[in-house]
């Protein structure tokens, strides 16, 4: 599959995840409590995913891009993760440690605590979107695991995701 059709299947099954809300981007205990949870939920507060780009998150947040997916509540993980996925598409070279910690986001945790929380951030995904995660994998997998050591979309892929293959 090419990139702008795995990208247009993207933007088609994403596009009506609803906005978690502007108080809903990172755990409200975590925002008083870390500062890189404030930082992720005034960059985000308001922002589509559609207008998340690599260059916007460089220029724009002044944290760790590649940490905010980890700090995100689950619908605001779910609404976000579309721009993470293009950005890996559009950019892998230049995503470096962006691309790394959105595949790892993707791999079935082995303990019970991050399980729950993998299960709460994808239980709600449609077949649909579920699919489009899988091939995407399998693209990332396909054209850049081999330069990376971990072999994580690979890894991703056969742990949960490889059921969704059609």
């Amino acid at each position: 599959m090419d990139s702008p059709t795995l990208k247009a299947m993207i933007q088609c099954e994403f596009n009506a995840t609803p906005y978690p809300g502007d108080n809903n981007i990172v755990p409200e205990d975590s925002y008083n409590n870390v500062l890189e949870s404030r930082q992720i939920a005034d960059y985000f507060r308001g922002r589509k995913w559609q207008d998340i780009t690599l260059a916007d998150l460089r220029e724009g947040y002044i944290g760790d891009p590649s940490a905010c997916l980890t700090f995100m509540t689950p619908s605001a993980f779910r609404f976000y993760l579309p721009a993470y996925l293009f950005i890996c598409i559009e950019s892998f070279s230049e995503a470096d440690m962006i691309y790394d910690t959105t595949i790892r986001r993707l791999i079935i945790p082995n303990n019970s605590e991050d399980l729950l929380a993998f299960h709460e951030r994808f239980v709600p995904f449609t077949i649909k979107q579920k699919q489009i995660v899988a091939k995407f994998l399998r693209q990332m997998d396909l054209l850049h695991d081999g330069d990376r050591v971990g072999h994580d979309a690979k890894r991703a892929l056969d742990g949960f995701w490889s059921s969704y293959l059609t």
